[in-house]
């Protein structure tokens, strides 16, 4: 099976978004501030210039 990852909260990913592009931060500063790895909060980034939102997309049920 695989392994479950764990969800960022939208709180998290509003503070990433807050440091990296209002604040100006680095990625692995902001990394370090929030204590996630660089690679979340890359992705955190690249979803928000993508969509423009910091919740999760609905996920289809079955």
């Amino acid at each position: 099976m695989n392994a479950k990852r764990k969800e960022t909260l939208p709180e998290i990913r509003k503070l990433v978004i807050n440091l990296h592009i209002e604040r100006g931060k680095s990625i692995r500063e902001t990394a370090e501030t929030v204590n996630l790895s660089h690679s979340t909060v890359f992705n955190v980034i690249k979803r928000y210039k993508k969509n423009h939102m910091i919740q999760d997309k609905r996920r289809p049920g079955r």
